[in-house]
């Protein structure tokens, strides 16, 4: 995946030769199992592998909807829920929206996705 990633950067980024030496170095330190967070051109990117991105942005978007929307809900109420449904609406604008907290958009490729979070 290490290869994938400094692909992924070099086809969507600019980057000087230093800049690629001090890259391949920190993405040495990337686990690929979960996300991680790198440093890319000055700003913080979330990279989350395709392999688990569904599952991460489902559970995301429950544990938001249970501390945002229906905290003070009652449980007995909680049941009529229809997450699954919550889940599927939520994804209509892809996961840039849900991960992205800079500007909303994502980056894909190479079974990566690339998120700005500053």
């Amino acid at each position: 995946m290490k290869t994938e990633l400094l692909e992924l950067i070099k086809d969507n980024f600019l980057l000087q030769p230093e800049e690629r030496t001090e890259l391949k170095e920190s993405i040495e330190w990337l686990n690929f199992d979960w996300y991680d967070y790198i440093d890319i051109d000055g700003g913080e990117y979330r990279v989350i592998p395709e392999s688990i991105i569904e599952r991460l942005f489902e559970e995301s978007v429950i544990e938001m909807c249970d501390d945002c929307f229906i905290p003070d809900l009652p449980d007995v109420m909680k049941q009529y829920f229809d997450y699954d449904k919550f889940v599927q609406d939520c994804s209509y604008d892809w996961y840039g929206h849900h991960f992205s907290w800079y500007d909303g958009s994502e980056i894909e490729g190479n079974g990566l996705y690339l998120f700005r979070n500053n």
